[in-house]
């Protein structure tokens, strides 16, 4: 269950409004649940719990040489830098064309959870899509090995190392 911050009503996870006052239920609240995340069965392979942090490769856009290798020892914003408004996105899609290919300042949140690679939209204006699905804003999804993101326009393809 997560609380409105304005008016204290209770919801279900994954709840984004509140319908009593309007206010944003700031998924900060519950992002962090690991109960909130719904996994089934097969999507779960044994991992040590104290293992190394998962990393994984990016391949960004239509060129096999653009490749970025990030380690999910923490959550990652996925968007491009601006300095005039100091965005610097720990996953920056600028050098890639994000501002032409319509990435927000901060689009995604790439992390791991239980052994398992999680990408949330962060309500972006133009999309993050997951195998073709666009995402619901804040709802955790679960990625795996050759799994197509799409930001904005800018085709992201996975590689789990």
């Amino acid at each position: 269950m997560i609380e409105c911050p304005s008016c204290h009503a209770r919801f279900v996870a994954n709840t984004l409004v509140c319908s009593e006052c309007g206010a944003l239920l700031h998924p900060e609240e519950w992002v962090d649940d690991e109960s909130s995340l719904e996994i089934t069965t097969e999507e779960i392979e044994p991992t040590a719990q104290s293992g190394p942090p998962l990393a994984v490769r990016l391949h960004i856009g239509e060129e096999p040489s653009q490749s970025t290798e990030v380690t999910l020892d923490k959550k990652l914003i996925i968007g491009r830098s601006d300095p005039t408004s100091q965005i610097f996105p720990e996953i920056d899609l600028a050098p890639y064309g994000g501002l032409e290919k319509g990435v927000s300042r901060r689009h995604a949140r790439l992390s791991s959870r239980r052994g398992l690679i999680i990408i949330e939209d962060l309500a972006s204006i133009n999309g993050t899509y997951l195998n073709g699905r666009r995402l619901t804003p804040y709802l955790p999804e679960v990625i795996h090995d050759g799994d197509q993101l799409q930001i904005g326009s800018l085709p992201i393809r996975i590689e789990v190392l």
